[in-house]
């Protein structure tokens, strides 16, 4: 385990062939080690080796017995290396298929289906009541809630589903933990909780100019939401698509060229980047 945290540590920073050698070794030692397995494939999301990625998830059907919440995070992964590669069809199969059909139903299981439902969202698919059925499960987890990073995906689900009543009150009690302490939970409640509230209410407002406004100056702390650069990409990928929607093209052209440059294998950003060049 100390070897497989140490490859995702080393990931998250960038430092890929020596992260990738210790995944690697990990997984030889102890086969069955899915945090080895996770680690390594966020190795080949981040240098765009989507090929690659799938290939290393082809594991015999018994290593994802009894699992859990973790086989359904590599799922996820399998999903992402798709919507990288732009086979949105393939995605939400995925999705439709593997993803949505969980019992288990925790924060985890929620945020993987919001991240991924919005990339297909944003890549031009109507998702429709995909995002109902989504939020009314969201629903039952808002009153136990106690991490940021849970809470950006719950205020994603339920401003796409338009879901007036729980977009207010998840908002409200993320404001309210924002006053309530020092803590690093708290002060990512001040620092992108309450904006991101404050953006998905005017989103499905029709305010998009507002939505953006709120977002952009919160964008200094995206990654007080927690999670792996992986999963806060859906931020970025947020401010891009509330961006061409308040017509602002230039902060739009801005934003996916940081996406790219961090990730030019992008086959939905560098799709989005030609869109606007037209304009």
């Amino acid at each position: 385990f100390a070897m497989s945290t140490a490859c995702m540590g080393l990931e998250e920073t960038s430092r890929f062939d020596k992260a990738e050698r210790i995944g690697r070794r990990a997984a030889e030692l102890e086969p069955d080690d899915l945090w080895a397995l996770h680690s390594v494939a966020h190795v080949f999301e981040a240098e765009g080796r989507l090929d690659e990625g799938l290939d290393w998830m082809k594991r015999p059907s018994d290593l994802w017995k009894n699992r859990g919440s973790m086989r359904h995070h590599l799922w996820w992964h399998e999903a992402l290396f798709l919507y990288e590669a732009g086979a949105f069809d393939r995605v939400l199969d995925y999705y439709d298929t593997s993803l949505e059909t969980t019992e288990a139903f925790t924060y985890l299981e929620m945020s993987n289906l919001a991240s991924l439902l919005y990339r297909l969202e944003a890549a031009g698919f109507s998702c429709g009541d995909r995002w109902d059925r989504l939020a009314e499960r969201t629903a039952t987890l808002i009153h136990s809630r106690s991490l940021i990073f849970s809470d950006v995906h719950a205020l994603i689900v339920f401003s796409l589903a338009q879901d007036g009543a729980h977009l207010a009150r998840l908002s409200g009690l993320i404001a309210d933990h924002a006053h309530q302490g020092t803590t690093p939970n708290a002060q990512a409640a001040h620092a992108i909780g309450v904006p991101l509230s404050k953006a998905m209410i005017a989103r499905a407002s029709g305010d998009f100019g507002g939505a953006l406004a709120e977002l952009e100056a919160a964008r200094p702390a995206f990654t007080q939401m927690g999670g792996s650069n992986a999963q806060r990409d859906v931020l970025d990928i947020l401010l891009v698509d509330l961006a061409i929607e308040a017509g602002d093209t230039d902060l739009a052209k801005g934003a996916i060229q940081r996406y790219l440059d961090v990730r030019p294998h992008s086959v939905p950003m560098q799709s989005r980047l030609d869109a606007l060049a037209q304009l």
